[in-house]
């Protein structure tokens, strides 16, 4: 099981949680931006 992706959700949700974000906001932000990533970026 790769961990990396967790840690990452974590780390950006931490930064974004410092600029007054709830957590559920961030991390469907963040979900937001990992489904509409390129896929060959």
């Amino acid at each position: 099981m790769d961990l990396l992706p967790f840690r990452n959700l974590r780390m950006l949700t931490e930064f974004d949680l410092s600029r007054g974000e709830t957590t559920l906001f961030a991390e469907h932000r963040v979900r937001t931006q990992l489904a509409f990533r390129p896929k060959n970026a």
